[in-house]
């Protein structure tokens, strides 16, 4: 009977371990996909022109500008 419950046991132990990891799997590519876009979406900008092409000010001389 142990064995029986131990298998058992087991395979819910494996069953979930998979849904858990196809769910993260899920939300990397997800999230792969959104950074690709947004760093297409940039890339566009870059090319039209619409992004500054100086660096931004570093905080110390943004105070001595104040």
């Amino acid at each position: 009977m142990d064995f029986i419950y131990n298998e058992e046991k087991q395979k819910w132990i494996e069953d979930y371990v998979e849904r858990e990891t196809a769910g993260a799997r899920k939300r990397v590519e997800d999230v792969e996909a959104t950074v690709q876009e947004e760093q297409d979406d940039m890339m566009h900008a870059a090319i039209a022109g619409l992004t500054s092409r100086e660096p931004a000010m570093m905080f110390e001389e943004m105070l001595v500008a104040i």
